[in-house]
C-alpha cells in the first residue's frame, strides 16, 4: 500500500488533489483535500510515479522498494507566470473572448463517442456542530454516451457499496428534509429536486458536461461570458505540461447583490480554450454573518486528444428542523475517478450491477464481496469514517 502526503516546497501546505499516476499504467488516484493519498500498487522493480497539480511542476519519482511501511513526503514546485511576463500589450485576449471560445469548443475538446468512467463515488451530511451524520461510499463505472447527448443517457453500473452505521436512520432525519429547502436566492441556475439517485444529482452540477442547461448556482456555460457576473484574467499557470489561463469569476458589482457574492476561477487551455478545471464558492450574508453556501470542484484531464472527468464534488448548506431542533447540515458529493476507458462498453461482461437513478444509493442493490475495499485505489477523507 502505497500512502504519503504532496506538500508544497517553499511552504510545507498540503496541496489539494494533486494527482498521481503509475508511470505507464492506469493505476494512480488523486490526493484528498489534506493533501494525503493511499493506493495499492503492485509494484516492478524501477516503476516511477509521476505527480502534478495545478501551478506545480510535474515530478517524477522512483517508487521506494520498501513502501509497505513508509509514508512519502513528496514536494511540489510552484510553477506560475504572471501575465506582465507574458502578455506584452496585446489587448485582445480578454477574458469574456476567452469564454466566448471555450463555449464555441466544447464539442471540439470533449468526448462525442461512448467511454467508461470508472471511479470511487462517496457522499456524506457534516454539521456545523457534531461533525459527521453518515456516510456512503462505492465503486461505480459511469457509462457515457457522449457530450452530444444529454446526461440522462448515463448509466451507472454499481461494484460496491457500504454506508456508515446508522446511516439509514440519519438520511431520513435529515435529507428529506431538506428537499423541501425554499430559502436560496440564486444569483443563477436552478435547483432541481434532490429526490431521486444523489449521483445523477450530483452529475447535473457539471456545467461542461450540462453546457446546453441552466445548471445550479452557476448558470449555463454556453452563456457563461455574456452573463452578470464579471471576470478577470489573472495570470498564467500550468496543470501537468499544459499552459492555462486564470480567469477570476465575481458577481456584477453595478447589479448590487448585496446579499450574495461569489468567488472563482476558471482554469482554460491556452491552445484549445478547453476547460480543465473550475472552482466556484457561493456565499450568502445574513445579519452581518457570512456563509458558505455552496462550493464546486471540478477538474477534467486530456486523454487521447479529448478531456474527460478526473475530479467533480460540490457542498451544499442547509439550515433545516429536523422536529427536535434546528441544524446547520453540509452536503458533500464527490466522484473521483480511477480510469477512463473509450468506447461503448459490452454491459452483459461489466461487473455489478446497474443503477435505477431514479432510487437513492442506498436503496440499490449489490452482492457483498468479502475483502473488497481492502486494495481499494480510494481517497481518505481528513476524518476517515470506513477506517
Amino acid at each position: 500500500m502505497l500512502r504519503g502526503q504532496v506538500v508544497d516546497d517553499q511552504t510545507n501546505a498540503p496541496i489539494p488533489f494533486a494527482t498521481l499516476e503509475v508511470l505507464g499504467t492506469s493505476v494512480g488516484t488523486v490526493a484528498n483535500e489534506e493533501g494525503f493519498f493511499r493506493f495499492s500498487v503492485d509494484q516492478q522493480i524501477g516503476d516511477s510515479l509521476g505527480i502534478h497539480s495545478v501551478g506545480y511542476q510535474y515530478k517524477f519519482i522512483e517508487i521506494p522498494p520498501a513502501y509497505d511501511n513508509d509514508k512519502l513526503m513528496i514536494h511540489l514546485s510552484a510553477q506560475t507566470k504572471m501575465l506582465s511576463e507574458v502578455v506584452v500589450g496585446d489587448m485582445k485576449i480578454t477574458p469574456r473572448r476567452i469564454l466566448q471560445k471555450s463555449a464555441r469548443n466544447i464539442r471540439k475538446n470533449y468526448p462525442t463517442k461512448p467511454y467508461v468512467l470508472n471511479g470511487y463515488y462517496r457522499d456524506y451530511l457534516k454539521r456545523k456542530k457534531g461533525g459527521y451524520i453518515c456516510f456512503l461510499e462505492s465503486a461505480v463505472d459511469m457509462i457515457d454516451p457522449g457530450f452530444q447527448k444529454t446526461q440522462n443517457k448515463i448509466k451507472l453500473n454499481l461494484e460496491q457499496l457500504r454506508l456508515s452505521d446508522s446511516y439509514l436512520k440519519n438520511y431520513h432525519e435529515f435529507v428529506k428534509a431538506d428537499q423541501h429547502d425554499t430559502t436560496k436566492v440564486l444569483l443563477h441556475g436552478v435547483l432541481p429536486s434532490l429526490k431521486g439517485n444523489e449521483f445523477a444529482s450530483m452529475l447535473f452540477h457539471d456545467p461542461l458536461r450540462n453546457h446546453f442547461e441552466s445548471v445550479p448556482f452557476i448558470g449555463s456555460f454556453e452563456d457563461l461570458w455574456e452573463s452578470s457576473y464579471h471576470f478577470e484574467l489573472d495570470y498564467y499557470t500550468y496543470i501537468g505540461e499544459d499552459e492555462v489561463y486564470v480567469i477570476s469569476i465575481q458577481p456584477n458589482p453595478k447589479l448590487n447583490y448585496w446579499h450574495v457574492d461569489v468567488e472563482g476561477q476558471l482554469f482554460i487551455r491556452v491552445k484549445d480554450y478547453a476547460v480543465m478545471k473550475i472552482n466556484y464558492n457561493y456565499f450568502v450574508t445574513k445579519k452581518l454573518e457570512r456563509k458558505k453556501w455552496y462550493e464546486l470542484n471540478l477538474e477534467y484531464t486530456d486523454q487521447g486528444g479529448k478531456l474527460y472527468l478526473k475530479y467533480l464534488s460540490y457542498m451544499n448548506y442547509f439550515k433545516i428542523f429536523n422536529g427536535r431542533e434546528t441544524a446547520e447540515i453540509s452536503q458533500y458529493r464527490e466522484f473521483f475517478v480511477n480510469s477512463v476507458v473509450p468506447g461503448k462498453p459490452d454491459l452483459t461482461q461489466m461487473k455489478g450491477e446497474l443503477v435505477d437513478l431514479s432510487k437513492p444509493m442506498f436503496e440499490q442493490k449489490v452482492p457483498d464481496i468479502p475483502n473488497y475495499w481492502d486494495d481499494y485505489n480510494y481517497l481518505l477523507l481528513g476524518q476517515p469514517l470506513m477506517e
